[in-house]
């Protein structure tokens, strides 16, 4: 069966999920966490691309984007990908793919489910057992913007300004939005990783209606 295109919309972010070729560890050590995000910064702003959050696991990895243009995600990832893997290869040997097909591409509302998609972001390693708190995980954005770390690689998401009048109100309010979330589990990684929307129910229909194709794809064979 051919791939189905990908659905590109000039009013959406992109919830980027990337996994290794049979769910085969992809970072091994610190530097190979630290070459994927100096790759991430050199790349971006050869192909513009607005970073607003991104989590390294070890056998994969989430970002939320905002591409300039359609060209510029696949142009990225494509870049991130291939490069990645002549690294990773070279330094330990192997051939054939690293990761497990083209990476997933999910359409966020720009609106708070972007927030609510951030906060899932940056929890993957508390929900993994990594560690009992996002602040103790060092590969993710989110002490960028709950506790100002610097961080050249992010650009604010467009809707954290507005969580509070001052820096130190905007990163309670996101350490706790973040804390509601997990408390909450809004939804689960499998029912994420099927999703081609994520939004409220108009922007599900009004993505489906212009597509063509349904938010969670029908899974075996159609019945008769």
């Amino acid at each position: 069966m051919p791939r189905l295109p990908r659905i590109i919309s000039p009013n959406c972010l992109y919830h980027v999920i990337c996994r290794g070729n049979n769910q085969q560890n992809i970072f091994l050590a610190e530097e190979d966490f630290l070459r994927y995000l100096w790759l991430l910064q050199k790349y971006k702003t050869e192909h513009p691309v607005h970073v607003y959050h991104y989590v390294l696991m070890t056998n994969h990895l989430h970002m939320l984007l905002e591409p300039s243009t359609s060209h510029n995600l696949s142009a990225l990832m494509k870049k991130l990908d291939l490069t990645y893997t002549h690294y990773f290869q070279k330094k330990y040997g192997g051939i054939g793919h690293l990761w497990h097909g083209r990476f997933k591409s999910i359409l966020v509302a720009k609106d708070s489910y972007c927030l609510t998609c951030a906060a899932y972001i940056e929890l993957n390693p508390v929900a993994a057992g990594m560690v009992q708190k996002p602040e103790e995980y060092p590969w993710s954005s989110y002490r960028f913007y709950a506790f100002g770390e610097p961080n050249a690689i992010i650009t604010k998401n467009p809707l954290y300004d507005g969580l509070g009048h001052d820096e130190k109100m905007k990163h309670n309010v996101f350490q706790k939005l973040v804390e509601q979330s997990w408390v909450q589990k809004k939804f689960k990684e499998e029912e994420m990783d099927r999703m081609r929307y994520f939004g409220s129910g108009e922007f599900v229909q009004q993505m489906e209606k212009t597509t063509g194709l349904p938010n969670i794809p029908i899974r075996g064979r159609p019945k008769k």
